[in-house]
């Protein structure tokens, strides 16, 4: 489903901005924040959407500025490089991470090329790391 980014924040609350985990995975609820793609530019409109969350996911091209420092101080992040994280301190977040939140495994990557049904190969990097959730960026759109 693409994200429509020129919403109003007052009534844009598009489902796959949040991820929300609980008794499905035997941990416990937890709100988690999914942002990408910042490219420096810290949205003002994020803020607001992220009220409330326990953590928050960057999945990379995080770009130059304090977007990490930023987004800090809404909860604690955890975040990856991207292809146009090359310089500076963006440059050293690792290109992927697992991440253990709630109970839920999830594999936190930039770039993703999403196998189609049945490709168990291309699944196998997911699946050898035992992930519940695939969370990436690179497309600009949010796909649930």
């Amino acid at each position: 489903m693409p994200c429509p980014y020129d919403r109003d924040v007052d009534t844009w609350s598009p489902p796959s901005i949040f991820l929300e985990y609980g008794e499905q995975f035997g941990g416990l609820k937890l709100l988690i924040g999914v942002v990408s793609d910042t490219h420096g530019f810290y949205d003002p409109r994020v803020p607001p959407l992220l009220d409330g969350v326990e953590h928050i996911l960057h999945a990379g091209d995080i770009g130059t500025g304090r977007i990490i420092e930023q987004l800090s101080e809404i909860a604690p992040v955890t975040a990856v490089r991207g292809n146009n994280d090359r310089e500076g301190p963006e440059s050293q977040f690792p290109d992927m991470e697992i991440v253990d939140l709630g109970g839920c495994r999830i594999y936190l990557t930039h770039i993703v090329k999403v196998p189609k049904e049945g490709d168990d190969a291309g699944l196998s990097t997911y699946l050898d790391a035992r992930s519940d959730v695939v969370v990436f960026g690179h497309s600009h759109m949010a796909l649930l």
